[in-house]
């Protein structure tokens, strides 16, 4: 009994014939598949087909650098604001945008941004609404807007730069700095002595700069009130 036993365990253990012979092709197959494999790598590596596969790639690449060129001076082309197709779709309001070139949008906009008579335009604006700021004992706001007189003036020196000697001198320097002070201190009568101060020195700018005639306006009218 233990005989027949051992017998049959070990017929159920071991892979019938015909899964012996799957078995057996299967490795044939994978052995084939490894030893073509093999020879194929064996041959990608001879001279000729690096040489080859070199070439081609250079090929390649050429070809990219070409083709990346070609965009290009199709997209500036196609992109330029002068080129005929967009000067057609643009309108006459359009009036940068149709300019010859960048250097005639440069002076286009220069001429919008104007010179020196624009900033002094805003100044004069500011310093009305800094005797405004006085009258209601709003020293916070009388120092913001001397602090963006200051900016409007540098920004017009930078367009004019022959003011710039006379706006340092009488204006910008230690007198601004003064003229600050007095309007952050919250006292009421030294304030107003600071509003005293910044109209001389726009008056005296404008004398050194032989503009005498910009004194005789309402804006200079303004003063401290009687009972300070």
């Amino acid at each position: 009994m233990e005989k027949v036993a051992l017998r049959n365990a070990s017929a159920l253990s071991s892979p019938p014939p015909w899964e012996l012979r799957r078995h057996s092709s299967d490795f044939r197959v994978l052995r084939t598949v490894k030893n073509r494999l093999s020879s194929t790598t064996i041959v990608s590596r001879s001279p000729a087909v690096c040489d080859l596969r070199l070439n081609t790639a250079r090929d390649g690449q050429r070809v990219k650098k070409a083709n990346i060129i070609a965009l290009t001076l199709f997209l500036v082309g196609a992109g330029s604001p002068g080129s005929a197709a967009e000067a057609e779709e643009l309108s006459q309001n359009d009036w940068l945008l149709r300019a010859e070139n960048d250097n005639a949008r440069f002076r286009l906009l220069q001429q919008q941004m104007r010179g020196f008579d624009q900033p002094m335009w805003e100044v004069g604006e500011r310093f009305e609404r800094l005797h405004d700021a006085l009258q209601r004992e709003n020293y916070e706001l009388a120092v913001y807007h001397w602090d963006k007189i200051k900016t409007t003036i540098e920004n017009g020196v930078a367009k004019r730069p022959a003011r710039g000697e006379s706006a340092r001198r009488l204006f910008l320097g230690d007198s601004w700095t003064k003229i600050r002070a007095a309007f952050a201190s919250g006292d009421k009568r030294e304030a107003w002595d600071g509003f005293d101060s910044a109209r001389t020195a726009c008056q005296s700018c404008h004398q050194a700069e032989k503009l005498e005639f910009m004194n005789n306006q309402v804006i200079f009218d303004l003063a401290r009130p009687r009972r300070d």
